[in-house]
């Protein structure tokens, strides 16, 4: 979808790196990133940007009675692994200002 930039992570660590290194838009991040720490990750992303938009990202395995909400606050949508890539772009596009002429692309950051 024309107008989002993504960048993807595969691990903790390297996604505590980015956010502490980039500016960040919104954040799909999913809740069984290899390195652990996925719920202090998300404490240190909304941290630095307190009205960060969260897509989380559950096999459906944690967090199926919605409580979800309540522990990650900035969470917008939960979605699946399955959730296509249009799907993911346009729960994006709703929870972001779009950029209007003269203005950057919002940054998508993918963990």
């Amino acid at each position: 979808m024309a107008g989002i930039e993504c960048t993807v992570v595969t691990d903790g660590h390297d996604a505590s790196r980015f956010c502490l290194t980039h500016a960040l838009d919104a954040v799909v991040i999913d809740l069984d990133l290899p390195g652990g720490g996925v719920l202090a990750l998300i404490d240190l992303i909304v941290l630095r940007n307190p009205d960060i938009p969260i897509i989380p990202i559950n096999n459906g395995e944690v967090f199926s009675d919605g409580c979800l909400f309540e522990v990650i606050a900035n969470a917008r949508f939960m979605i699946t692994p399955d959730t296509s890539g249009t799907d993911l772009a346009h729960c994006l596009l709703h929870c972001m200002a779009r950029p209007t002429a003269g203005q950057d692309a919002p940054r998508l950051n993918y963990a």
